[in-house]
């Protein structure tokens, strides 16, 4: 799922932010594996990238490729739109 959203979005994560970033997906899919929905996780997944994508600072450590975001990139991203992103959130945030 990270990788086909990177892809997508254009931007590409550390593997210490990929890590990061599945966390929740994975405890998610730990506390109700029956119901778990891919698609909405894949969905979210892509809106976080889009929010590392949207603020625009890549990581300054990296010469190349210059969209790589570190695990900073997407705390900053959670804190943008962790509560408007299912199944993360329930919106009430």
């Amino acid at each position: 799922m990270i990788h086909r959203a990177q892809n997508e979005v254009g931007i590409w994560l550390t593997p210490a932010a990929q890590e990061m970033l599945v966390i929740p997906v994975v405890e998610q899919f730990e506390i109700n594996s029956k119901s778990f929905d891919f698609g909405e996780a894949a969905d979210s997944i892509r809106l976080i990238l889009s929010a590392i994508a949207e603020s625009g600072s890549p990581s300054k450590e990296f010469k190349s490729p210059s969209t790589v975001h570190t695990a900073q990139s997407v705390i900053r991203a959670f804190w943008m739109r962790f509560c408007k992103i299912p199944p993360f959130c329930d919106g009430r945030g």
